[in-house]
C-alpha cells in the first residue's frame, strides 16, 4: 500500500513536445526542475536531490490536430510554504499563472508551458480540515488565499528548485464524456468517486481525494489522440503488488483497452486514446 491506503501511485508523465530546447528551459527555469537525463531527441527532468522522474518530453512534428488529452498534470508539493516557494518565485520572475484556487482539501496555482499543456502545483491540506461526508471526499473550488500562501514562503528568495518530496499527485483529463470514462477507470482500477457534476468527475483509490479527474468542457468535437501528436504521450502509473497487476490485466482484457503486456508492466489505452503504462514497481 502507498500513502492514504492507495494500491496506486502516480509516476512520471510523459508529453510529446514540438520544441524540446524551448520547453526544456521552461520546465528547467520556471519548476524548478532538473534534468536527470537526456537524449538527442528527448529529455527528463525531475528532483535532483531525490533523483525522481517526475516528466519526459519527446520531440514530435507539429500537428494542427486538436485532440483530447491532459487537461492538467498535478505535482504535488511537501507542503504550504513549499507552495509559497513557488509562488513568490512565479511573481518575481512574472510568470504568467492561469489562477489559484482552494478546493477544501488542498490549495493549487495553474499554468501552462510553453505549448499549452496545462499544469497544477498544489499541496494538500491536512486530512482533518476535508470534507468527508459518507465516504467521499468533497472539494470546492473558492479563490486562494495568495497573501497567505506567500507569507508561508521560506526565508528570502535566492532562485527555486523543486524541493525534496514533491511526486506526481494527480492527472486530470479532458475527454469527450466524463461519466463515460469515469466508470472506465474506476473499473480498471477498482477505484470510487468521490465526486460528480454532469460534465466532471474525480475518482480515488484508498483514502485520497482524486488520483484521477475528468472534464469534458472542451466539448465533443475534438479528435480522439494518437501516439505521435504533440501533448501526452502516457502516463505511468506504479502499483506495488503482482496480483493486483495482473487484476488490472484482467480488467482492461474486459475493457478491450489492453495493447500490451508482460509480468511487470501493461500498456492501456483509454476510449479517447490517452495511453497508461501500468508498472509492477520494486519496492525498497
Amino acid at each position: 500500500m502507498y500513502d492514504y491506503q492507495s494500491r496506486i501511485r502516480l509516476g512520471r508523465v510523459v508529453l510529446n513536445v514540438v520544441n524540446l530546447d524551448l520547453q526544456t528551459r521552461f520546465y528547467q527555469q520556471v519548476l524548478g526542475l532538473s534534468i536527470l537525463d537526456q537524449g538527442q531527441a528527448w529529455v527528463e527532468l525531475g528532483i535532483k536531490e531525490s533523483g525522481l522522474n517526475l516528466i519526459r518530453l519527446e520531440e514530435v512534428p507539429a500537428s494542427e490536430i486538436v485532440t483530447y488529452g491532459l487537461y492538467h498534470f498535478a505535482i504535488l508539493l511537501p507542503s504550504r510554504a513549499d507552495l509559497g516557494d513557488f509562488l513568490r518565485h512565479s511573481l518575481v520572475n512574472q510568470v504568467p499563472l492561469q489562477g489559484a484556487s482552494d478546493h477544501g482539501y488542498s490549495e493549487a496555482i495553474y499554468l501552462n508551458d510553453t505549448e499549452g499543456n496545462g499544469i497544477e502545483i498544489y499541496r494538500d491540506k491536512p486530512v482533518s480540515d476535508w470534507d468527508i461526508q459518507i465516504g467521499k471526499i468533497l472539494g470546492v473550488t473558492e479563490v486562494m488565499d495568495g497573501d497567505g500562501v506567500l507569507a508561508s514562503a521560506h526565508g528570502e528568495y535566492r532562485g527555486y528548485q523543486m524541493p525534496a518530496g514533491t511526486k506526481m499527485g494527480h492527472f486530470h483529463y479532458s475527454v469527450n464524456n466524463a461519466a463515460k470514462l469515469s466508470v472506465f477507470y474506476r473499473y480498471l482500477f477498482d477505484i470510487k468517486e468521490n465526486q460528480a457534476f454532469s460534465t466532471a468527475s474525480w475518482i480515488a483509490d484508498g483514502g485520497y481525494h482524486h488520483h484521477f479527474a475528468f472534464n469534458h468542457w472542451a466539448g465533443a468535437g475534438l479528435a480522439k489522440r494518437s501516439q505521435g501528436d504533440p501533448g501526452l504521450n502516457h502516463v505511468q502509473i506504479l502499483v506495488s503488488e503482482s496480483s493486483y497487476l495482473k487484476f488490472v490485466a484482467e480488467r482492461a482484457l474486459a475493457l478491450k483497452a489492453l495493447v500490451e503486456f508482460n509480468h511487470q508492466s501493461l500498456v492501456i489505452e483509454d476510449p479517447v486514446g490517452n495511453r497508461m503504462v501500468v508498472e509492477l514497481e520494486k519496492m525498497q
